[in-house]
């Protein structure tokens, strides 16, 4: 893995979660140390590297005393993923949600892939991504 992957996910909404719990300069240290263009946290119209991401998650969890987790779980929102979001919620139902994500995943991060399949009364999200063995992916 030599290329950093490209992804479209963008950062808004992260980086307020973020000043909210950690404060500014945890914000703004991560910002720093991996590299990703400050506008990212602002527009949905920028495109970063999957790896920044990483680094940027790996920067914020390490100031965080193990609460990344729970700060992305009360924080972010589908829904305000601009309009992969949008489209994502769009759906009619869980299912419907679901079946939306994997079918735009291949359009949202570069080289993941995604599956849903049903056996019986048991539904099993499957997520692969790429990157998955670079330094900060357990935070992602």
């Amino acid at each position: 893995m030599t290329t950093p992957l490209i992804s479209t996910r963008t950062m808004v909404g992260l980086g307020e979660a973020i000043e909210a719990t950690l404060g500014g300069s945890v914000l703004r240290a991560a910002i720093d140390v991996s590299g990703l263009p400050h506008i990212s946290f602002f527009t949905h119209r920028a495109y970063l590297p999957h790896l920044g991401q990483l680094a940027f998650l790996e920067a914020v969890a390490q100031r965080s005393e193990g609460k990344l987790a729970r700060i992305l779980a009360n924080q972010l929102r589908i829904s305000e993923y601009g309009a992969f979001g949008k489209y994502i919620m769009s759906g009619q139902t869980y299912g419907a949600a679901l079946a939306r994500t994997v079918a735009g995943t291949r359009w949202h991060l570069s080289h993941d892939r995604i599956s849903l399949a049903r056996h019986g009364d048991m539904v099993r999200l499957t997520y692969l991504s790429y990157v998955r063995h670079a330094p900060g992916y357990s935070h992602y």
